[in-house]
């Protein structure tokens, strides 16, 4: 499931009156509402921009102190950087604005992100994976067996929501979800079991890579568990899109940029 984000760029050289914090790189303080940090070099910019998308700030202001001013395709790199490396923050951004605004030898740019989930929701997604974990795994299980019981409880728990409202965690937890928010809700219970786990952002579909064995394995719970319009949910829980290949994976009909992920064979 491919998404675009909409983007607003504007260039302001008026002089600005902002406030002299100094923040070190890859730190911030929050003023207002806003995470807020001055950098000294696009590389600690980066640095600290992907840290506060991985605390899922919402409102956040960067200064860069530049001869020149920042260009439109300068930050979309870097944003585009962060996402490719961080699947569980592309997979849950709906949109982001930018605003660059330049002045005497300074960029501040100003962040808007709107994420899929409230901080309550990932609070309680956060406190609530643990005992799920401790509910469904037993000591001595193979790795194997340990995804296994993932699986078969997302499929078993969330059904899927034809509204095509439910894109997170949350509402895979509280029960409906489109493919998107099985895939995070999957991540999170694998990481939380201890596995390197990855988001696929295919086309028009989403789904997990898990690391397992030492080797890396498709695994897609929403296409196992099927919607059968009107009727009841089945009784068994299907494994076609467990533990697959690439090739295996190919020939289930999903397609994804196959540069952005390990192989699985």
């Amino acid at each position: 499931m491919r998404r675009t984000f909409p983007f607003l760029w504007v260039l302001v050289t008026a002089l600005l009156i902002i406030s002299s914090h100094q923040v070190s790189a890859a730190t911030w303080e929050m003023v207002g509402d806003a995470a807020w940090a001055d950098v000294h070099s696009l590389p600690e910019f980066e640095n600290t921009l992907e840290l506060m998308l991985q605390s899922f700030e919402e409102h956040v202001v960067i200064r860069l102190p530049l001869k020149r001013c920042l260009e439109e395709a300068e930050i979309e790199k870097i944003l585009q950087g962060i996402y490719r490396r961080n699947d569980l923050v592309e997979a849950s951004l709906v949109r982001m604005d930018a605003v660059i605004r330049f002045s005497i030898g300074m960029n501040t740019v100003e962040f808007l992100f709107q994420w899929i989930e409230s901080k309550e929701m990932r609070d309680e997604v956060t406190r609530r994976v643990p005992q799920i974990i401790s509910m469904i795994l037993r000591p001595g299980m193979t790795e194997r067996e340990k995804i296994g019981a993932i699986h078969d409880h997302v499929v078993s728990t969330v059904e899927y929501d034809d509204s095509m409202m439910g894109h997170g965690a949350w509402q895979a937890m509280q029960g409906r979800a489109v493919c998107q928010g099985y895939a995070l809700f999957t991540h999170l219970l694998l990481e939380g079991a201890g596995f390197e786990s990855r988001i696929v952002m295919g086309e028009d579909h989403a789904w997990n890579l898990v690391l397992v064995e030492g080797r890396w394995r498709h695994l897609d719970t929403a296409f196992d568990d099927p919607v059968i319009v009107g009727g009841p949910k089945p009784e068994n829980i299907s494994r076609e899109a467990f533990l697959k290949t690439d090739a295996q994976t190919r020939a289930l009909g999903h397609r994804w940029d196959e540069s952005r992920y390990p192989e699985a064979r």
